[in-house]
């Protein structure tokens, strides 16, 4: 499993508007071959459990949110040729404009992880409600390791 990961801070008032581009990027990004991509809103972000939290990682001003998409493929491989895909597909260009004019996008965090077999000890540092139906979950990273886990509750 390979994730791509986004941390976007977004005012309270340009959340809707976030949502419709991204759930028509989505639309996009499905139609080349992701797994999965799915997006939440921060339910928890403060440091838990002598964990940082998730707040440490994106600064939000006032009236912020802190929104996370996920994207999931089988690898790296897959995530290279979705994206070669992506980038040349026209109406991309024109969804990332107008995203640009609802986020700051220098503020948005991104990363890619890969899957590990071995499980290490891990410290849950934020939570997020997904913005569809599906159950709340946790963000767990080892931070001695680098590992990056999914845990739905």
């Amino acid at each position: 499993m390979y994730l791509e990961i986004y941390l976007y801070p977004v005012l309270e008032e340009n959340k809707e508007q976030f949502l419709k581009i991204n759930r028509e990027a989505e639309h996009i990004y499905r139609e080349y071959g992701p797994i999965e991509s799915e997006t939440y809103t921060a339910a928890s972000i403060q440091p838990e459990y002598g964990c940082s939290g998730m707040v440490s990682a994106v600064e939000l001003r006032e009236s912020e949110v802190l929104m996370l998409e996920i994207n999931r493929y089988h690898n790296k491989v897959h995530h290279s040729q979705v994206l070669e895909k992506v980038d040349n597909d026209e109406q991309i260009e024109k969804l990332y404009n107008q995203m640009t004019k609802v986020i700051d996008v220098s503020r948005t965090v991104r990363g890619e992880f890969g899957s590990i077999t071995k499980k290490m000890h891990s410290a849950i540092i934020g939570r997020f409600n997904e913005v569809t139906e599906k159950p709340n979950f946790s963000i767990l990273i080892c931070r001695e390791v680098g590992l990056f886990g999914v845990n739905a509750e």
